[in-house]
């Protein structure tokens, strides 16, 4: 410093004669002032000696006015000279060190006045604030997240957490109004979706677009994430960039033709198109050959589908699983993959890996002649998968493929896992599909009236078919879901009271009590059947087996489809169930009878408890529920002899539901005694509670022909639409012993 400051006064001496001095700038600087060309301005010896013993950019203070040495000379503070003193937060005239968002706001555009002070009314506020900015899902507040179950909460750093929150069923959103093409998710609160031109963040509520990849990879074809760091998108033409969560880079292209789409795995990034497919790492491409419409990474393991097959890459290069012509294909960790193709007709080819072995299925919506399934996407999880196309949505569970939702209209689609999936579309549509595990919501809400006095029966086979009955002052009605529409019918324009039962496919029986006699009508999509009269009254309940036979009960005792209707028991019941080969179990106040191939035989109380429903079991044992005794709510006949059997911690039970021993729901009595409060499942002999809407009282529960759905009726104690019926949307993976079969 001594040096430069002596070399300083060299230059003073000389500069500071008696004639004028020019700078480098061509500045003028008068006799007895210095040049100081880096601020462009001639200082004066007492400036000079205002930074003697100090170091450039320290603050001195000279003629009473801050400022900065430069070049050993204090040069005073001045707004606009295009230097940011220490006594600015900036200079309108230089380039801005800070940021919004390195000043604590959100993302925006940060200025600086004509004072030398910062703008940041450019920012989108802060978090923190009260106030929910256009980038943020929240503030404080819970954010506005609609759930069926739980709730959404806001965190310190305004963003949304949705892990509590259960939304079911497809729920739309808009993510801007640009074509979507591809979409990647790495979690239900992180996932990316692209436009031509845009990449698109999803944060489990709100969507926002990243900063503008190169315009080299324009237009966008694929996106593959694995967190906000690791982003990867393709072009048409095969290039390659990278966004680490700040800027992108680019990567030469692979020679693959046009670009299909691209995944990541512990192997690097494959990318696969219309004349080749590559891999990409260590920055190195190796080149596959083998050209495909579609891929998946899943831990190490890669995925090709195409024409001629799904493909494995393996050492040497892709290995062969099955043939046939595939569009899309999915994967996870533990070695499933599934994948499918729209067809001719609306239907939808699926194939999966199944214990080593190759399997395909066509599955079918309805028939549109001339038409082809679009819209397909993949979610694959641990053995279990999703499949979305226009004409339906399957699931891949235990039970083999089964329609659990109705469409949505989407280009790409993929998930986390069995419980999201997320859907792109057209014109910035979004949708997401939630809710593939134990949970309820209420798919329809039904006017009340009021002639009606609750529930009498309900029975559904499918989420397209659910039937349910009521009773007025002017007779009996039915309502009837056929493929979404609700449709309402007068059954007897009398009094009294019908049930519902399924008895065949597609086939009911409704059973009419009338005042001195009862009367069974059949029906289906085409109507009503001419009634059977009975003789005496009265047949209130009925249960129906899978081969189409009823038996009826009431006060005056049972008939019997199979014996013409006669009397088969005179025992007043009050409820029952059905076996598969027609055998039925009637429960009531006076006794239990067990009916073996039209034979009745007495059955003991369940340890001297009146029973509340049953359930029968095709190996021939019935499960039934009742009041809580001193051992047990629920009891297993076996072999005539009732046991204990575990039910839920929830005293009384009063309806059963099941598809199987080990699946089985149970709704536990409330203080009003012909309503439920509370829904129970069990599977695998571990109870569960089932949340319900607030207030509701359950009525009945049904499942459905496939255990994928079940049913409930229930009557809510305040609202304007008091009376519900709630679907369960139910997918459980498959089991290491149960894989679904052809």
């Amino acid at each position: 410093m001594e040096r430069a400051f002596a070399a300083f006064l060299l230059c003073a001496a000389a500069c500071s004669s008696t004639s004028p001095s020019v700078c480098a700038s061509g500045r003028v600087c008068p006799s007895g002032s210095i040049c100081v060309d880096e601020a462009n301005v001639c200082a004066a010896p007492d400036q000079v000696d205002a930074c003697r013993g100090l170091d450039d950019g320290q603050v001195c203070l000279f003629d009473g006015l801050p400022g900065q040495c430069l070049r050993a000379a204090c040069i005073p503070d001045a707004c606009g000279d295009g230097r940011k003193s220490p006594s600015e937060d900036c200079d309108p005239n230089a380039a801005l060190e800070d940021t919004c968002e390195s000043l604590g706001f959100n993302p925006g555009q940060l200025a600086c006045s004509a004072r030398c002070t910062l703008i940041t009314t450019g920012c989108d506020g802060k978090c923190g604030d009260g106030v929910v900015n256009q980038s943020e899902p929240c503030d404080d507040s819970a954010p506005e997240v609609a759930c069926a179950f739980g709730s959404a909460t806001c965190t310190a750093d305004c963003r949304a957490d949705v892990r509590e929150c259960v939304r079911v069923g497809w729920s739309p959103s808009q993510a801007g109004t640009e074509d979507l093409v591809a979409v990647s998710v790495v979690t239900r609160s992180l996932a990316f979706a692209l436009s031509s031109d845009q990449v698109l963040r999803f944060d489990g509520v709100r969507w926002t677009v990243l900063p503008p990849p190169p315009d080299e990879l324009a237009p966008l074809v694929a996106v593959a994430a694995r967190s906000e760091a690791d982003v990867w998108v393709a072009s048409s033409t095969g290039l390659v960039g990278h966004f680490d969560g700040t800027r992108w880079d680019l990567t030469l292209g692979a020679n693959v033709g046009q670009a299909r789409a691209i995944a990541i795995s512990d192997r690097g990034l494959v990318i696969a198109g219309t004349t080749g497919s590559a891999l990409l790492s260590d920055r190195q491409w190796r080149q596959l050959v083998l050209p495909g419409t579609d891929v998946a990474g899943a831990g190490a393991g890669v995925y090709l589908a195409s024409t001629s097959g799904v493909h494995r890459l393996g050492p040497a290069g892709w290995e062969t699983l099955g043939g046939g012509s595939f569009e899309r294909v999915g994967a996870s960790d533990d070695g499933t993959v599934v994948a499918a193709r729209g067809l001719e007709d609306g239907r939808v080819r699926v194939g999966w890996l199944d214990d080593g072995l190759w399997r395909q299925q066509e599955l079918r919506l309805g028939s549109a002649p001339g038409t082809r399934a679009t819209g397909l996407g993949v979610n694959v999880w641990q053995r279990g998968a999703l499949v979305v196309s226009d004409r339906g949505v399957f699931h891949l569970g235990e039970q083999g493929w089964l329609e659990i939702a109705e469409t949505v209209s989407v280009n790409a689609v993929a998930g986390s896992g069995p419980g999201f999936t997320l859907g792109v579309g057209a014109n910035g549509r979004v949708w997401t599909y939630d809710g593939l595990s134990v949970v309820s919501h209420a798919f329809e809400a039904l006017l009340s009236d009021d002639i009606y006095s609750g529930f009498e029966g309900l029975h559904a086979r499918t989420r397209r078919d659910v039937v349910f009955s009521r009773v007025g002052d002017d007779g009996t009605r039915y309502r009837r879901r056929v493929d979404g529409q609700w449709k309402q019918s007068d059954l007897a324009a009398e009094l009294g009271r019908h049930l519902v039962v399924w008895a065949r496919e597609a086939t009911y029986a409704a059973v009419s009590e009338r005042r001195d006699a009862s009367a069974l009508t059949f029906f289906d999509d085409q109507g009503f059947e001419a009634p059977i009269s009975l003789a005496s009254c009265c047949a209130t309940r009925a249960v129906g087996t899978r081969r189409g036979q009823l038996f009826l009960f009431g006060p005056d005792g049972a008939r019997s489809q199979a014996a013409d209707w006669r009397q088969v028991s005179p025992v007043s019941f009050a409820g029952g169930c059905a076996f598969d080969n027609g055998d039925a179990m009637l429960f009531g106040d006076d006794g239990n009878v067990l009916f073996r191939q039209g034979v009745a035989e007495s059955v003991p109380l369940p340890l001297g408890e009146l029973i509340s429903d049953v359930e029968c079991w095709s190996d021939g044992t019935v499960t039934a529920v009742g009041p809580l005794s001193a051992t047990a709510n629920m009891f297993r006949l076996v072999d005539g002899a009732w046991q204990p059997e575990q039910g839920p911690n929830a005293g009384s039970l009063r309806t059963l539901a099941a598809s199987g021993p080990d699946d089985v729901f149970a709704a536990s009595l409330g203080k009003e005694s012909n309503a439920a409060t509370a829904l129970w499942h069990r599977d695998d002999n571990q109870w569960s509670q089932v949340l319900l809407p607030e207030g509701a009282l359950v009525r009945d529960v049904e499942v459905g022909a496939s255990p994928h759905d079940v049913f409930v009726s229930a009557e809510t104690l305040a609202g304007a639409l008091p009376y519900l019926i709630i679907e369960i949307t139910r997918v459980r993976p498959w089991s290491a012993n149960a894989l679904p079969r052809r």
